[in-house]
């Protein structure tokens, strides 16, 4: 998990996939952190992303670093309403402060679980993450679709 943090933390932008309806969609993000042990994702429940989200928790995110590496992730992602993890969320990234607070309610928080990712390069073989913790498994109503 730490070698997928870390990969997007240094690219400072990656690409969220999500779906609505039967078309794909694709948005920059820049906030990521690790928290209770799981990868997180913050955005604003005022957001396209936040509906596509909860309708359908399945998840790619895609981002490069220089020198010709990329990683694919592929993810569910579940909301965290706790307000515990939108704070920590601000703490590891402050700049969020001038767009949020942890009480607005606009700011929210995903973790992601079920993660496998991959690692790519040109020049050499592919290197396969898979970091599904299985300490949280999604309750059971996260499970349904359009929760």
């Amino acid at each position: 998990m730490n070698r997928v943090l870390n990969f997007l933390r240094e690219s400072e932008v990656f690409y969220i996939a999500t779906v609505e309806g039967d078309y794909p969609r694709l948005r920059p993000f820049d906030a990521v952190m690790k928290f209770e042990n799981r990868l997180y994702i913050q955005t604003s429940r005022e957001k396209d992303v936040y509906h596509q989200l909860k309708a359908n928790p399945h998840v790619e995110i895609c981002t490069a670093e220089p020198g010709r590496k990329w990683i694919r992730i592929m993810a569910d992602a579940y909301e965290d309403d706790r307000r515990e993890a939108r704070c920590q969320m601000l703490k590891c990234m402050p700049f969020l402060k001038n767009r949020y607070n942890a009480d607005d309610g606009k700011m929210t928080v995903f973790y992601l679980t079920n993660i496998k990712a991959a690692i790519y390069t040109n020049h050499a073989p592919t290197e396969v993450i898979e970091c599904d913790d299985g300490k949280f498994p999604p309750r059971s109503e996260e499970r349904r679709v359009g929760k």
